[in-house]
């Protein structure tokens, strides 16, 4: 009967042990947020939004993606001086990678330049600028990657803003524009 007894007694022991590691042991990571988004802004330009003093506008004038049928594009103008862009939010962690890949058409003004962010702010300050590559009829393709830094606030959640800012036209000439078609966004997820 001991013997049954110092085995019940170590079997229960295992397994109090066994439970306690598990509720010490490696916490889960977060979900993970990866995956992939496409826009050819044929019928909507959701989920994007304008910009802070900038107009957002769907225009059937011109577009880009030759698999696509349609000739849909977003526009965005100013309203002010300073960048026109229009903007998303897309699920993120930090240290996930991000790529963003558009193209861009001058549609009105001189001196523009494509901006891209990526990052918490809704309403962007600081900008990056790519370099793209020449495409048909006046369009260029462009290429970003980055990975998402950590935010104080802990949120979940990113900003991509793409538009134009216009080093040659602040005040007096027309508005620009820059027509925005073919948007591909890909999350990856740091913890896969």
């Amino acid at each position: 009967m001991k013997r049954n007894g110092w085995k019940i007694g170590i079997q229960i022991a295992s397994m109090l042990i066994a439970l306690t590691a598990l509720s010490i042991g490696p916490r889960p990571l977060p979900a993970a947020a990866g995956g992939a988004y496409s826009y050819n802004f044929e019928e909507s330009l959701k989920p994007w939004g304008a910009g802070a003093n900038s107009n957002l506008t769907l225009s059937h004038a011109d577009n880009l993606c030759p698999m696509e049928p349609g000739t849909g594009m977003a526009l965005v103008t100013r309203k002010v001086v300073g960048t026109a862009y229009m903007r998303a939010s897309f699920p993120a962690n930090t240290g996930d990678g991000v790529v963003v890949d558009w193209a861009t058409k001058n549609e009105g003004g001189i001196g523009w330049f494509p901006v891209v962010y990526v990052g918490p702010a809704a309403n962007p300050t600081t900008w990056d600028n790519p370099l793209g590559t020449p495409g048909p009829n006046g369009w260029k393709y462009y290429h970003y990657t980055t990975r998402v830094s950590p935010n104080s606030s802990g949120d979940t959640q990113i900003y991509i803003a793409l538009g134009g800012d216009y080093f040659l036209c602040w005040v007096q000439c027309s508005p620009p524009a820059v027509g925005i078609d073919c948007v591909r966004v890909s999350i990856l997820s740091a913890h896969n």
